[in-house]
């Protein structure tokens, strides 16, 4: 049990640190320009520094609590 939560927590982490880089390519962002998103050339990269930092704050357990739980509890409202 000692090494399971931080070995779930990087792979978890994983997911989003791997995703961000193609937020800030010209394919990445034309593909999110061609499914309808606005402004897709400027909020593209910005998720992109999102799920990087988000990923890294997983991975690193830097307030987990507090960051998944303030966008999930407004958008639930």
């Amino acid at each position: 049990m000692r090494y399971l939560y931080p070995s779930g927590r990087i792979l978890f982490a994983l997911i989003f640190v791997t995703a961000a880089p193609r937020h800030f390519t010209h394919e990445g962002i034309q593909h999110a320009a061609d499914l309808g998103v606005p402004l897709a050339g400027l909020l593209v990269p910005i998720s992109g520094v999102m799920a990087l930092a988000g990923g890294l704050s997983v991975a690193f357990a830097y307030k987990t609590k507090w960051g998944p739980g303030s966008w999930l509890d407004s958008w639930c409202q």
